[in-house]
């Protein structure tokens, strides 16, 4: 069995990981979004890469970014997402635009249209219970609910699309492990019928 050997000073640096709350896309959803979307790449000309399936998702809450995992943040994290009482419901991502956040490869993202009431509803409550577990931030109030596709140097300006439907029945919390391209699942909560 072989190991890996490290130089002093040359050790590889933990991941660092970003903790947020979304709804990750449904399997079905994801190979759906990842055809259109593909679509769309080569439609306007746009050479990022794009987001793997099981990595697409609408941000809820982000938590914070942290070198390592503290564990009270998780339980924290786990006791807000425990209080949450919402119903589920359907998403209808209706138009494409490219967010201008002035780096170098913007994200180009599906924007949901039509009755968002219950996303903005879910939004609120967790908003709500991350207070209510004292998590030590509070939640923003702004919510701009949106689901990136791909990064790109190139902007899009918003333009309507075929709209294509997500079910929403359950809402998660994730380590995003930044730099690998890697989601790991720490919980999942289901919404009521």
């Amino acid at each position: 069995m072989h190991e890996q050997l490290w130089f002093s000073g040359f050790e590889p640096k933990p991941p660092r990981h970003s903790l947020f709350f979304g709804l990750l896309a449904p399997t079905d959803s994801a190979t759906i979004i990842t055809k259109a979307a593909d679509d769309l790449r080569h439609g306007f000309g746009l050479d990022g890469r794009l987001i793997a399936p099981e990595r697409l998702h609408v941000s809820l809450h982000a938590i914070g970014g942290f070198d390592c995992l503290p564990n009270f943040i998780i339980e924290k994290a786990y006791e807000a997402g425990s209080m949450v009482s919402a119903s589920r419901f359907s998403l209808i991502f209706d138009s494409v635009v490219s967010f201008d956040n002035n780096r170098a490869k913007r994200p180009f993202v599906f924007l949901p249209g039509y009755d968002l009431a219950r996303l903005f509803a879910l939004h609120d409550v967790l908003g709500k219970a991350m207070k209510r577990a004292r998590m030590g931030r509070y939640p923003r109030s702004r919510f701009t609910p949106h689901m990136t596709l791909l990064y790109d140097s190139r902007m899009v300006a918003a333009r309507p699309i075929k709209p294509i439907g997500m079910e929403v029945y359950d809402f998660v919390l994730v380590d995003s492990l930044v730099g690998q391209s890697r989601y790991i699942e720490l919980a999942r909560w289901p919404l009521q019928a």
